[in-house]
């Protein structure tokens, strides 16, 4: 599965499973996908406060997600 769409559906049905709905509505739903090559998703964030908070609390989650997934 190659398809931004898709695979951006289905991180977000992963997070709106393993997050609360305000972390949810608050750090997923304002993230923007732009692309996926090679293994890496690239995200635009609204803030400074948003890439900071991927970063510690759901790139991790993310990269095992996808590791176990095999997207």
């Amino acid at each position: 599965m190659n398809d931004l769409e898709s695979i951006w559906h289905l991180v977000c049905t992963y997070f709106q499973a393993k997050t609360t709905e305000m972390s949810y509505r608050s750090w997923i739903t304002t993230a923007k996908p732009l692309q996926f090559t090679d293994n890496t998703l690239l995200l635009e964030v609204p803030s400074v406060a948003h890439r900071d908070y991927w970063n510690k609390n759901l790139t991790d989650q993310f990269m095992k997600w996808n590791s176990s997934a095999n997207i």
